[in-house]
């Protein structure tokens, strides 16, 4: 009797499990993977990421397979890759219930938001759930494109005290500009004021954690991104370096989130602070709870990490690009001479009359996206796009750096060109070219804060170009310094 039960299980075991490798083996047959390079048994493509920086890699196949999406096997993890605005815009904007979680990084169980690092309270890197849209509502109520007043102020003074400084100090234009930009969001979401904030405690600590945040945020920066098991070795072993980094950060990160949002509790009860996004929100709570707090203080320091270093990339660009295309320096700054003169510095309602800086910005924004590989994204179900199954739970990342020079929609795409946005015929935004907004992602995980960092970027074009001329540095003999052009992604590349 025993015999035969097991006999009965063991033949209907094998035949589900016949039934399932068949009904498998016919799906993939009818929908197969999208092309990609050879994949290694164990470590799968590491081999073709580690040498140059992945954006590139990802564009080169996109090429070689004539494919706009790709696959890649990273140690047995699928990864997607959207080299299209056409592919990304399908299935991140149009498909975005499948594909509006996140995964930062190739590692499964997400390096950055683990708590090593502790960066799981910032909902630009949360899973898509009831967490996160509390958390991007409450920013977007606050900062809706409409309501520019909340931050047009605070960086318009920011961009002013940046004028001084580089006056004094124009070889430090790079630490200038980080602190610009640093005070100015600190500012908007803490009430403190722009020319006291440069130089605090508070903005040496953000700075310092938001070095953790970029270097871990970049897919395949550590080891274990591609190797997952690396996490259980001891932080003394050799591949365990991201361990006792991730100690370093998880302090930096504490500082960030706690010490601003408890020095400007304080001067709430003292009642000495500027209006800002903290205060205001505490004006809309009908009885403050430590839930709500902690959603607070969580959303006021996303701010800090999701709209910094992509204006600080942006605006480092710019001086590069003035430097290297002096021609299109001069256009502007005429604009500037005919529109604002000399007898003020331009502001906000100059915008609509200068379409040369706006040109500018979104050239910056498209020769040299802030993001070159936005976000990654994660699929929930299983798809099927253009005949290639994305399996459910891979990692699928727009490149906006192919999408950006993609030559059927940006002729010459590797020259730096403002021209191209400007109609020849009067002088006006050609609106028929294609925003480069690719690099603040898709869908709903686009960022909310994009509008704000279009308005810092263009008031300090706008203001650096009315008061200053970009040229050559000069060496220790007076002999002018040639800029090469070329990032260095050494930090990004661990």
């Amino acid at each position: 009797m025993v015999s035969n039960n097991i006999l009965t299980w063991t033949s209907c075991g094998a035949a589900l499990a016949i039934l399932y490798l068949f009904q498998q083996l016919r799906f993939r047959t009818r929908s197969p993977l999208p092309p990609g390079p050879r994949s290694f048994p164990l470590i799968g493509n590491i081999q073709s990421l580690i040498s140059s920086p992945t954006w590139i890699t990802f564009t080169e196949w996109y090429q070689k397979y004539d494919s706009d999406i790709v696959h890649v096997n990273v140690a047995g993890n699928p990864v997607i890759i959207l080299n299209t605005l056409e592919a990304a815009t399908e299935l991140l904007e149009r498909r975005s219930a499948t594909y509006s979680s996140r995964r930062v990084g190739f590692e499964v169980h997400n390096f950055l938001t683990s708590d090593q690092c502790r960066w799981k309270w910032a909902f630009a890197v949360m899973p898509y759930g009831p967490e996160w849209k509390a958390r991007r509502k409450l920013f977007t109520t606050m900062f809706s494109p409409n309501n520019t007043d909340q931050h047009e102020p605070q960086e318009l003074k920011a961009t002013r005290n940046f004028l001084l400084r580089l006056h004094e100090k124009p070889e430090e234009y790079v630490t200038l500009v980080r602190k610009m930009t640093g005070s100015g969001i600190l500012s908007i979401a803490y009430g403190f004021d722009v020319n006291v904030v440069q130089d605090s405690v508070h903005t040496y600590n953000a700075e310092k954690a938001m070095d953790g945040f970029i270097a871990a945020s970049i897919p395949g920066s550590f080891l274990v991104d591609y190797l997952p098991w690396l996490k259980y070795i001891p932080s003394w072993a050799p591949g365990a370096s991201f361990q006792r980094q991730a100690r370093i950060w998880k302090a930096d990160t504490e500082k960030l989130l706690h010490g601003p949002f408890a020095a400007t509790k304080s001067s709430m009860i003292e009642g000495g602070v500027e209006p800002c996004f903290v205060t205001r929100c505490f004006e809309k709570l009908n009885e403050p709870d430590s839930e709500a707090e902690e959603m607070i203080e969580q959303t006021a320091g996303t701010m800090y990490l999701a709209g910094t270093d992509t204006t600080v990339s942006a605006l480092t660009t710019f001086f590069l690009a003035m430097v290297k295309y002096p021609e299109y320096q001069k256009k502007a700054q005429q604009e500037l001479d005919r529109v604002v003169g000399s007898d003020r510095l331009p502001d906000f309602g100059d915008k609509s009359s200068l379409p040369y800086i706006q040109a500018i910005v979104n050239e910056i924004l498209r020769w040299q996206p802030v993001t070159p590989l936005v976000l990654a994204h994660l699929s929930t179900e299983e798809d099927i796009y253009n005949g290639y199954r994305i399996p459910k739970n891979a990692t699928v990342m727009a490149n906006a750096w192919a999408i950006l020079h993609d030559e059927k929609n940006f002729p010459d795409p590797y020259t730096f060109n403002p021209d191209r946005y400007i109609c020849a015929a009067d002088g006006r935004l050609n609106l028929d070219v294609m925003e480069p907004t690719s690099g603040f992602g898709f869908g709903r995980r686009i960022c909310p804060g994009i509008h704000m960092a279009y308005s810092t970027i263009w008031i300090t074009i706008a203001s650096v170009l009315a008061v200053y001329d970009i040229s050559n540095a000069l060496d220790e003999n007076g002999e002018i310094i040639i800029p090469t052009g070329d990032y260095d992604t050494t930090k990004l590349q661990k």
